[in-house]
């Protein structure tokens, strides 16, 4: 009776959207985090298709702001790929979760997972790395006397960081360098102490880690995100240390304990200190890159959001996709003919006047 009713209701989700500024949303479960518990592998492969199937028809209410992430199976690892394959190729999801907690008794990097993390390069889909504080799934700190504050706090950003750790030691992610990785529910705090940490122990230890030729920070780089919560207030000093590409934000609705609503107007308090062309990548850019998310508008506004996202960013490359080949641009009466000299442009003109540079605020459209 306290739940938003949003998290089972796509019309309210969709009304709460609007009402807090948000475009577009890919959708990571709450309860449906328990199924990692089921140990009968036909019993986890019934939950994870019925789940993914409710998921498609919730998305179905605007099919251009909400993306599915699908449940996979990890307890019968040919289950997860084929379902793997039907929720992105019949279904159209955006990407698949895991919890980084064992399951039946293998951690993430074990290699019966391999022919899942195949099916994600193949795919070219992320997959979302989500923990959620439970009594019924083998949880670091469990075997400590038991506080629900602390179990909450040690859960979610202790498992992220083990997982992570495990995926690069034990040479994961140098066996699938195409596959991406988004940690989340679990702040972003962590990311660069962690990734320090590794990097030191890794000059001690590294022989102990032979399939990892590259520091943990290397791969993190390569193949990893974070998501931040909309009120943590590290993220301008972390910010420098991760890249500004490698994050996304969370709102974590419907849950008890988010910030709803005012979640996008925390988020602009906490990004304050950070400049406009960060700003704009978390907002946004970072998680249609990495999610491949297409546009939520279409025809000319479409082409006018993604012009001013781009040159928020300072990005180039964004503009260079954007012109078509024989595009023209004229600025202060110079034609500037094609899309390399139009990059150019931008690249070695216009980015360097801030006063050029919109504010990445919400975007609205005025008649056509």
């Amino acid at each position: 009776a306290e739940a938003q009713p949003g998290g089972s209701d796509p019309v309210a989700r969709l009304a709460d959207m609007d009402a807090e500024g948000i475009d577009q949303a890919v959708l990571y479960p709450s309860i449906g985090l328990y199924f990692w518990a089921l140990t009968d592998p036909g019993a986890a492969t019934a939950v994870a298709t019925a789940y993914n199937d409710w998921l498609s028809g919730y998305c179905a209410a605007d099919p251009t702001r909400l993306f599915g992430a699908a449940m996979l199976p990890m307890q019968d690892p040919d289950q997860a790929v084929r379902e793997f394959r039907r929720a992105v190729e019949e279904l159209g999801f955006k990407a698949a979760f895991v919890r980084p907690n064992p399951c039946m008794g293998r951690s993430l990097s074990d290699h019966a997972y391999h022919p899942v993390w195949r099916v994600a390069e193949e795919l070219g889909v992320p997959v979302g790395i989500h923990e959620g504080s439970s009594v019924i799934v083998p949880t670091l700190g469990a075997d400590r006397p038991f506080n629900p504050l602390i179990l909450h706090a040690v859960s979610h950003s202790f498992e992220e960081m083990l997982a992570c750790a495990q995926l690069i030691a034990l040479g994961t992610l140098e066996r699938h360098p195409d596959l991406r990785i988004v940690f989340l529910e679990s702040g972003g705090g962590w990311v660069p102490f962690w990734l320090e940490r590794l990097d030191e122990q890794a000059e001690t230890f590294g022989g102990f880690c032979p399939d990892m030729p590259l520091r943990p920070s290397e791969y993190f780089s390569r193949q990893c995100a974070v998501s931040f919560e909309v009120d943590e207030a590290t993220l301008p000093a972390l910010l420098p240390f991760i890249g500004d590409e490698r994050v996304v934000w969370g709102s974590d609705y419907p849950h008890h304990d988010a910030t709803f609503p005012g979640a996008v107007a925390a988020l602009r308090r906490t990004m304050g200190p950070i400049g406009v062309d960060s700003q704009a990548r978390i907002l946004g850019a970072n998680a249609r890159r990495i999610y491949g998310l297409p546009s939520r508008w279409t025809g000319a506004t479409a082409v006018a959001v993604d012009y001013f996202a781009a040159v928020t960013m300072r990005d180039a490359d964004a503009l260079h996709r954007l012109f078509a080949p024989d595009a023209t641009l004229v600025a202060e009466g110079t034609r500037h003919q094609g899309t390399e000299t139009i990059a150019r442009f931008y690249r070695e003109g216009a980015f360097h006047f801030d006063d050029l540079l919109p504010h990445p605020r919400s975007f609205r459209v005025e008649g056509n």
